[in-house]
């Protein structure tokens, strides 16, 4: 299992890495050409997109990764009932769409996410292929498939962007990845089409499906904040402001999501064995933090350079909120392992919990701040969040042992300065004081040195045999 994770973490990591680039190369030029405002478009219907993709999996796809005796023959009656709700979902959406234009203020919202809603149903279909290749930890296939899939879309989405210079252009390109995925994953992984599904057989999927997606689908509620809130109380252009100080901290914090697409499946493996299980939480959280955080720092002490230079002038506001949305999405990425725990042990109703004080936080602060601070009432909603997460921690500590919290504490510590810095230095005073502030770190903390040791070792090893 170890070899499996390792290669299959490799690949990951560097289609992670192609997706990054291309994602911010597709995001640079479109914003550029498109203005925040119809980009803002696309932001917001996007939003509604990801998280109706998310909930019309129904969680039957993890149900697919998890199930120790999974038969082929309830494989293709989850295909068969992804077939019929699909379809029952997508025509559902259409009647709604006007819904999100008249709450957004414009009509366009309901077009963009119209000229989406054949993807969803390619991305249901699609899953069920790509989760029997997740169960056999077949991620480097998983990775390919994503890789060509994200290539054909941002092919198509430049091109008619370059070309029409239209919000419809932008979203386009999705449509052809969701298709061009659900074609590679049958490809590698064919399963047997059919009609006919029963409650019956189907009820064990659906009882799990039910209490994690129910349990995820709260938390993926954050994902309409900028289309339901920041659109809403902010307007269109705040709602693309934000939007970009995400996609830019999402990206650099790239192998945050190659470490969340495998969690579950490699916890699941952990379980009965509580030592390597609270091993895997200490050093995944060590080493998540030292290398986002070292990231989100570095960026920071440039960004009000390198944003307006990439996307141009009108987005320097996506600069100054940048340390607040990247200290956000480290803290959230430090959990990710312990809720993958919790989902892994099915103690989904714990995260619930969690996710439903998470998103109230957030949604209550933004009505509270959003309408008279703007954009910046949405960094004070991230702010006032964060604490919630100390429920995930407290749940864990129920079934497993206590998580060695103080060596990401320090790092966490010793990133706040140079992060937070780069709103008031310039670059030069801000990476001397990142330098600074981690030379103190590793100075003080030998479980960070000793990380590094272990990072830099294997990596020196690997080299030293390949050369030989």
């Amino acid at each position: 299992m170890k070899s499996k994770v390792l290669k299959g973490g490799v690949s990951m990591a560097l289609r992670q890495i192609l997706s990054a680039l291309l994602s911010l190369l597709n995001t640079l030029v479109v914003a550029r050409i498109l203005g925040p405002k119809q980009y803002g478009i696309v932001a917001i219907s996007l939003g509604i997109f990801y998280f109706l993709t998310f909930v019309g999996k129904m969680g039957l796809n993890t149900y697919i990764v998890r199930k120790p005796d999974l038969a082929k023959r309830e494989v293709e009656e989850i295909l068969a009932f992804y077939n019929t709700v699909g379809v029952l979902l997508c025509f559902l959406i259409w009647l709604l769409a006007p819904v999100f234009g008249l709450w957004t203020g414009n009509s366009q919202v309901s077009t963009a996410l119209r000229f989406l809603i054949p993807a969803i149903w390619f991305d249901m279909v699609g899953m069920v292929a790509s989760s029997m290749l997740e169960r056999d930890l077949k991620f480097g296939k998983i990775s390919f498939i994503f890789a060509l899939s994200e290539i054909t879309n941002y092919a198509l989405s430049l091109t008619l962007v370059i070309v029409y210079k239209n919000y419809l252009a932008a979203v386009s390109g999705y449509v052809l990845q969701f298709l061009v995925y659900a074609i590679l994953a049958f490809f590698y992984n064919p399963v047997r089409w059919r009609l006919r599904w029963s409650f019956e057989s189907l009820a064990p999927a659906c009882r799990y499906g039910f209490s994690y997606s129910s349990s995820n689908s709260i938390l993926n509620l954050r994902s309409l904040t900028i289309p339901l809130f920041v659109s809403r109380f902010a307007g269109i252009e705040a709602a693309a402001i934000v939007n970009v100080a995400l996609r830019v901290s999402q990206k650099l914090l790239l192998l945050r999501a190659v470490i969340r697409n495998m969690s579950i499946s490699v916890m699941a493996k952990l379980i009965g064995e509580p030592n390597s299980l609270n091993r895997a939480l200490n050093k995944g959280m060590l080493y998540q933090s030292l290398l986002m955080g070292s990231i989100c720092a570095a960026f920071s002490g440039f960004s009000a350079w390198v944003i307006p230079t990439m996307f141009g002038q009108e987005w320097i506001l996506s600069a100054k909120i940048f340390p607040f949305v990247g200290l956000s999405i480290i803290i959230s990425a430090l959990f990710d392992l312990q809720t993958s725990v919790l989902y892994a042990s099915d103690h989904n109703g714990e995260v619930i919990k969690f996710s439903v004080v998470n998103i109230g936080l957030i949604w209550l602060s933004c009505l509270c701040f959003l309408p008279f601070f703007g954009v910046w009432g949405y960094c004070f909603a991230e702010m006032i969040a964060l604490p919630s997460y100390y429920l995930v921690h407290r749940s864990l500590i129920k079934y497993f042992k206590v998580p060695n919290y103080k060596p990401t504490f320090l790092v966490i510590l010793a990133t706040l300065p140079p992060l937070f810095g780069g709103l008031w230095l310039s670059p030069l005073y801000n990476l001397l004081l990142m330098l600074l502030s981690y030379g103190i770190l590793l100075a003080v903390s030998s479980p960070v040195r000793q990380a590094l040791v272990d990072v830099l070792g294997d990596r020196l090893t690997s080299i030293l045999k390949r050369s030989a």
